[in-house]
């Protein structure tokens, strides 16, 4: 009789684990040159030792010689074992090395095919984050050191405009795209990229009501107290970053306060006024400075000359 059907997430540990275990057993397969050397050798020396046990306990003649014979015999293949070992060394550790690097990739495949691309790519893009993150008490980039910069220190709300991936003028961004601020440069793990259309869709995994929403990237232009819209910094920002955005409750304590209030007015004067109306936010807070601080040709657009 069957036992109950293993939930999917059991079934994929019981595959990784088997794929683990045949993938060290291809490694305890393969041996080095170095080994196998050592193997051969102290094959030889228990034949010599033996003989030489054989030939002190003999008292035959005959049998004596054909023990001698046996002994030089035996120490002629030692030196040439060692010789060939030595003359052919970087060769046999090329080729062990070779049949190394092919038993990992091939378990890398075996893992990619059972958990999915999507979550694998997750999975590095997570790491990449988590290691690539400044530790506490470490320096950090030069600009953030510049008493200058208007932008806020660790734990002040940043204030950003959500940007729509097609018709920027809908939000105040006029004769831009996505293209031309330069955040088509590394687009996020989330969207498919059409490079012909410039079309942006969510990939698979990512689309409304499917596991991985909550991991979706948003385009958005930062109020830094650069001329907005012309200079903003734009980027990428996680949706788990995204805060909702009140100016009356937040009030003076966000930076550039001044130029988020002018923004916000402009916006509301050319919207339809009504109890109905529906009011999708488009201004957001975040906590921090986004994710991809890295991808500094996404974050930081060329000045232009007036």
């Amino acid at each position: 009789m069957n036992g109950p059907e293993l939930p999917q997430i059991l079934k994929q540990v019981e595959a990784i684990s088997t794929a683990a275990a045949q993938a060290s057993q291809d490694f305890s397969s393969l041996h080095s040159p170095a080994t196998e050397y050592e193997a051969n050798w102290t094959a030889i020396q228990a034949k010599l030792d033996n003989a030489w046990e054989r030939g002190l306990g003999c008292s035959s003649l005959a049998d004596r010689s054909d023990i001698q014979k046996e002994i030089v015999t035996l120490a002629h293949a030692q030196e040439a074992l060692k010789a060939e070992y030595e003359a052919n060394l970087e060769a046999a550790n090329s080729r062990y090395e070779a049949r190394l690097n092919r038993v990992l990739p091939r378990l890398c495949e075996e893992l990619v095919q059972i958990l999915g691309p999507i979550l694998v790519e997750k999975a590095l893009r997570d790491l990449f984050r988590a290691t690539d993150a400044p530790r506490d008490g470490s320096p950090g980039d030069p600009e953030d050191a510049n008493p200058q910069d208007d932008r806020p220190s660790q734990g002040v709300k940043v204030t950003v405009l959500l940007l729509p991936t097609e018709g920027l003028d809908r939000v105040g961004v006029h004769n831009e795209t996505i293209e031309t601020l330069g955040l088509l440069r590394e687009v996020p793990l989330c969207y498919d990229y059409n490079p012909d259309s410039g079309s942006l869709n969510w990939r698979q995994g990512y689309r409304d009501g499917e596991a991985l929403v909550p991991d979706r990237e948003y385009p958005v232009m930062y109020f830094d107290g650069n001329a907005f819209p012309t200079r903003s910094q734009v980027g990428w920002v996680a949706a788990s970053d995204l805060l909702d955005f009140d100016l009356k409750a937040i009030g003076r304590t966000i930076p550039n306060y001044r130029q988020v209030r002018k923004y916000l007015e402009m916006r509301d004067q050319g919207r339809p006024q009504g109890p109905n109306t529906p009011q999708k936010p488009s201004v957001f807070c975040v906590n921090k400075k986004p994710r991809n601080k890295e991808r500094k040709t996404n974050l930081y657009r060329p000045l232009r000359h007036a």
